[in-house]
């Protein structure tokens, strides 16, 4: 039988950086303490704006892989500046969906700036993030799953 494409695992290794940039995406991502599953609730409207944070919220297989992940990355913290995790298909899909809605809301939070200090009559100029650099970096390392 052959394997599914959520069993091929790949060993990605992150750095302290990504590290703690993946940690900071699971805690804006899971509230503290963690809430007990709920339902799904239903769509009021099909045509209601389609949310990639509801989406992975309501997806509980890749909700399962990042809630892995997650520990995993915890428990590494006392093992050294990298971390070598196995991730499976699915975790890299899981955690891909994670970082861009972490993207997501660094550009929102950008534009939301720019707008205010347009109104002020200001210019923002190119913002140099390590953050996103990051997270960049992270995203290239899951694409190769």
């Amino acid at each position: 039988m052959l394997p599914s494409a959520s069993d091929l695992i790949k060993w990605i290794v992150f750095t302290n950086e990504e590290r703690t940039v993946l940690l900071e995406a699971f805690h804006a991502f899971f509230p503290v303490p963690e809430p007990a599953p709920s339902p799904a609730p239903a769509p009021e409207d099909d045509d209601e704006d389609y949310s990639a944070r509801r989406d992975l919220q309501t997806d509980e297989l890749k909700l399962e892989s990042l809630r892995s992940s997650r520990s995993r990355l915890l428990a590494s913290l006392r093992k050294g500046p990298n971390v070598v995790l196995s991730l499976s298909t699915l975790d890299c899909e899981a955690l891909s969906a994670l970082v861009m809605l972490e993207i997501a809301g660094f550009y929102d939070y950008l534009m939301s700036v720019e707008a205010s200090f347009a109104a002020l009559g200001f210019k923002l100029g190119p913002i140099n993030d390590d953050r996103q650099t990051a997270r960049f970096r992270i995203l290239n390392k899951l694409s190769t799953c």
